[in-house]
């Protein structure tokens, strides 16, 4: 009844058929550990039959293709309103490199009815203080744009570059979007705005100040592969902030196109009015607390945090028509039935 519920959620979520497969893998799998008398053969044939009768009963239940008929209607559709997106990215010169952003940018234009033309900035070219800012072409793009989008990166090229995406966004009121790094960078910004100017982080800049730092626990593995913070991990948002306005409006749109359970795609809302998520992570730098104070001066609120309070999870700009960052990547649970909850809104903004 389980396998048969979620892949019938999976299909109608327009989520693709690997994940059912996935766990189809894991089952048999578990299965043939726990066994120890039987035969590996009959055990996988046996499991095998038993989830292909699974598979048959959910066959059963056609799957409703109204959704993506839609989405391909309005993908292929040329409508009156273009929007222009500014990428401030140091990974260029190759669309695959933010494939995941890039998709959920696109699925989120189509559903909000709009053009989506995007736009690749330089962030190492962004951050050169050797060109005037009158010849600088990365910055003159910039201002042609109508928002703008920090994803993630490590390393120390191009980050001031993304520092004055942040602060250009948040002195002017320009809609922005921080993912992983985004959100680090605009802490940096709100406190050189909040009167900390050797603001910067301890992972590349040498600055005076660390308002971001390396978390206890992943110091000194800084070399060591797979050894970040990876996958999913909670994260609550305060109630009455805009962040958990726009997570609670994904938990009730999707409830409305897909049938029966929906697993808590994005989290549910608590009794006290929290909102509690869930997404993916990948980062050994995170907010230094200390700077709570001047973050919150140069324009920033704490949104959302791990549930014990020790991680910054989210920020916002409350002056600001859209100012949204996480340190999370919740464009790798973006799907394009169900577009994550800060690109839609962020390009609903625009």
């Amino acid at each position: 009844e389980i396998l048969n519920r979620f892949v019938a959620q999976e299909l109608t979520a327009g989520r693709t058929s690997a994940s059912a497969d996935a766990l189809l893998a894991h089952r048999v799998e578990s299965s043939a550990r726990s066994t120890t008398t039987a035969s590996l053969d009959s055990i996988q044939a046996e499991s095998s039959l038993s989830e292909e009768e699974r598979l048959r009963k959910a066959a059963q239940r056609e799957p409703d293709m109204r959704r993506w008929k839609e989405f391909s209607r309005l993908r292929n559709r040329k409508w009156k309103k273009t929007v222009k997106v500014g990428l401030v990215a140091k990974y260029v010169g190759n669309d695959d490199t933010y494939i995941c952003v890039t998709e959920a940018l696109k699925a989120a234009a189509a559903w909000n009815k709009v053009n989506l033309e995007l736009v690749w900035i330089n962030a190492e070219e962004l951050g050169d203080n050797s060109v005037r800012a009158s010849d600088n072409e990365a910055r003159i793009e910039l201002l042609k744009c109508d928002g703008i989008v920090v994803p993630g990166g490590f390393g120390n090229r191009g980050v001031e570059g993304k520092i004055v995406a942040a602060e250009y966004a948040l002195s002017h009121n320009i809609p922005y979007l921080g993912l992983c790094l985004g959100m680090q960078v605009a802490c940096i910004a709100a406190a050189r705005r909040g009167g900390v100017p050797e603001a910067g982080t301890e992972e590349t800049s040498g600055k005076k100040d660390d308002v971001i730092y390396i978390m206890p626990e992943q110091r000194g593995k800084e070399q060591t592969g797979a050894s970040m913070r990876l996958g999913d991990y909670p994260a609550v948002l305060k109630a009455g902030t805009e962040t958990a306005r726009i997570y609670q409006e994904g938990i009730e749109s999707i409830k409305k196109h897909i049938d029966g359970e929906t697993g808590g795609w994005w989290g549910k809302v608590l009794k006290n009015g929290d909102v509690e998520v869930v997404e993916r992570h990948r980062h050994r730098y995170e907010v230094n607390q200390n700077y709570l104070e001047a973050i919150s001066k140069g324009g920033i609120e704490v949104t959302g945090t791990s549930p014990d309070g020790k991680l910054v999870e989210f920020v916002e700009a409350p002056k600001c028509r859209f100012f949204q960052a996480t340190q999370a990547h919740p464009e790798f649970r973006s799907r394009p039935l169900n577009v994550t909850p800060l690109v839609f809104g962020f390009i609903d903004k625009l």
